[in-house]
């Protein structure tokens, strides 16, 4: 059994590829093609909008009687997804675009916005021409547009020429200086602030002389009712007791005056 897929083919001696004969296409001949719809379009049939970007089982032949400049004009048959009538278009290599021909309008084209811009454009010559009037305001509006132009555009050459002049460097390093300046300031007042929970924790609690007395009598209180705890035989625990609990007295010299 030969091979299935051949990649070698045999080639007898006396070939001669001069003897075989070109295939000849008719001009006329369809080649089935799949193509994306190249704009969105509607059916004037069954009224079934056809959006761009749908994939359709085409025909393509190439028209015999027209091209346009030497560029073949191709022409694409594929039939309504609804009632499927056949639609024709063919290519446009003038606008670079294609055109619906049977059986279907095209909801946007471009060349109809064109065509309508410069009808408007000549019927505007027109009218100048026959009316001098009108032929002079056209003249002031455009002079007046170009001066318009011409202050816009020495604003904007100014306003460069300014701008122009700044060291950006120096703003720059001048921002960053003033910024760094306030974060440590920021800083500083940080840390001098406290809280009011930091200050109380670190007020220092002042006693009045009444004070003093009640702590000496809670002192002397307390002493005494040690001793009487004690037993009486028991001296050197009571001195011990006595040096301990024994108040300080501190005697301030006094400056006669």
């Amino acid at each position: 059994m030969g091979e299935r897929k051949v990649i070698n083919k045999y080639y007898p001696p006396d070939f001669d590829p001069l003897k075989l004969k070109k295939p000849k296409m008719p001009p006329d001949k369809q080649i089935k093609t799949r193509m994306m719809l190249p704009f969105t379009c509607k059916c004037n049939i069954c009224g079934t909008y056809l959006h761009i970007g749908t994939k359709f089982n085409m025909r393509k032949e190439t028209v015999t009687d027209e091209s346009y400049l030497g560029i073949e004009i191709l022409r694409f048959f594929f039939k309504c997804t609804r009632c499927t009538t056949e639609i024709t278009m063919k290519t446009d290599p003038k606008s670079h675009d294609y055109v619906c021909e049977s059986n279907a309008s095209r909801q946007y084209d471009e060349r109809r916005d064109l065509e309508a811009a410069e009808s408007a454009l000549q019927e505007m010559k027109v009218q100048e021409n026959e009316d001098p009037m009108r032929f002079l305001e056209a003249r002031t509006y455009e002079s007046r547009r170009e001066m318009d132009i011409m202050d816009a555009l020495g604003d904007i050459l100014s306003i460069n020429k300014i701008q122009g002049k700044v060291d950006y460097e120096n703003v720059i390093s001048e921002v960053r200086r003033k910024r760094k300046e306030e974060e440590e300031k920021k800083a500083m007042v940080e840390k001098y602030m406290m809280t009011s929970d930091e200050v109380k924790s670190q007020l220092v609690k002042r006693i009045d002389e009444d004070e003093a007395d009640r702590e000496m009598f809670r002192k002397h209180k307390k002493m005494v009712d040690e001793v009487k705890g004690l037993q009486k035989g028991d001296k050197e625990k009571k001195n011990t007791v006595f040096t301990r609990l024994k108040p300080k007295f501190i005697v301030k010299k006094q400056v006669l005056s």
